[in-house]
């Protein structure tokens, strides 16, 4: 590991505007200036990020220099950034506002009716708990000291300034490209760990539909450009749920953009809707829907030269300046239920508050 001399006020800089990644038990912090005069390297990292909604994917930050350091180097500079600020900031006074069951339900009626007149097969709405106010520099030192502790089956992401920014700890990988191979994953199908009466995921017929569903979105998605190898459904343990995951590995053809990837995948059926040419674009009408932002959206890194890495933006908290808001989705089919779709929900946004330490364990 490359030894790096980093101050406090260095790290202090580097909350005010930044952006962090865990890769290959890694961690990539990426410094300002994004956007720098100086002629960049062609292996600089850079950062592409897209509004759920949106039809282009964006060039976020162009970083001509990171930082690659352990968990241990990380706490230090956060535990000695802490120590500089009085009082020691906390998250105490975020007032959540939960979602309105009733506001999901419209869009849960709509997503059944559709699916009822057999023009959908499954849809995936959202919801947001929310608070006023923004999170300082000092709120994001503590909440990367929570995700130091994250499962290693979850890639640590985040991107801030000033103004804005989300940090999280998703599950879900859109895509790895490597030269001319690509590794990803269907992962779809939830069992709370807090509900003991639910069948294990590989028994839970419901859930199976739903996954295969994503599955075979991929399959179709990938198919006209090479073949490969599928591993899965198994049952996945995070700390709080379980997730169905079938891994899937493609050998290309040929060489591929991987922005054009993106608007070959995006969204997936584990994000949209299956089947995806009925389109997702009248889902922005639903309650909630329209107002994504970058939730569920792509988040693409280039790792180096013909390498890049592009996460699905879930388990996460989004601010601006004066709002702060933690999402979570749920899929719909024809079997599901309102009020086990509900709980899902919860149960997601308490995985993400967990990881975050955001609020107390349930």
């Amino acid at each position: 590991m490359e030894e790096h001399n980093i101050s406090t006020q260095d790290f202090s800089n580097y909350l005010q505007m930044g952006a962090i990644l865990r890769f290959e038990n890694n961690w990539h912090l990426y410094v300002h200036p994004f956007h720098s005069d100086k002629p960049l390297k062609s292996e600089c990292f850079s950062i592409y990020t897209r509004d759920f909604f949106n039809s282009q994917t964006q060039l976020s930050y162009e970083v001509s220099t990171h930082w690659i350091l352990t968990t241990s180097q990380i706490e230090t500079l956060c535990l000695e950034f802490l120590r500089t600020l009085d009082p020691i900031p906390c998250f105490n006074a975020i007032q959540w506002q939960e979602p309105f069951q009733e506001t999901f339900q419209i869009s849960f009626t709509e997503i059944k009716r559709k699916i009822s007149q057999r023009q959908i097969v499954k849809a995936v709405p959202i919801v947001f708990e929310s608070a006023e106010g923004s999170i300082s520099s000092g709120q994001r030192a503590l909440m990367i000291l929570q995700l130091l502790k994250a499962p290693s089956n979850l890639w640590v992401y985040g991107n801030w300034n000033n103004q804005s920014g989300v940090l999280g700890a998703t599950p879900e990988l859109l895509f790895e490209l490597n030269s001319q191979k690509i590794f990803t994953m269907a992962l779809a199908g939830t069992r709370p760990k807090i509900d003991q009466n639910r069948l294990p995921l590989l028994k839970d017929s419901k859930e199976l539909q739903e996954h295969q569903l994503v599955v075979q979105d991929l399959v179709d998605c990938f198919s006209p450009f090479g073949g490969g190898e599928i591993s899965g459904p198994s049952e996945i343990e995070y700390p709080t749920i379980f997730h169905l995951k079938t891994e899937l590995k493609i050998n290309l053809c040929e060489a591929i953009d991987p922005l054009k990837l993106i608007e070959c995948l995006h969204p997936t059926a584990a994000l949209g809707v299956s089947p995806r040419n009925y389109g997702f674009q009248w889902m922005q009408n639903l309650p909630d829907q329209k107002n994504r932002q970058i939730f569920g959206s792509p988040i693409l890194y280039k790792i180096k030269e013909n390498h890049w890495l592009c996460l699905v933006a879930i388990r996460n908290i989004i601010w601006d300046h004066h709002n702060i808001r933690l999402g979570a989705g749920c899929g719909i089919v024809e079997s599901s239920l309102l009020d086990r779709e509900w709980n899902e929900l919860k149960a997601k946004r308490t995985f993400t508050k967990n990881m975050l330490g955001l609020g107390n364990k349930e």
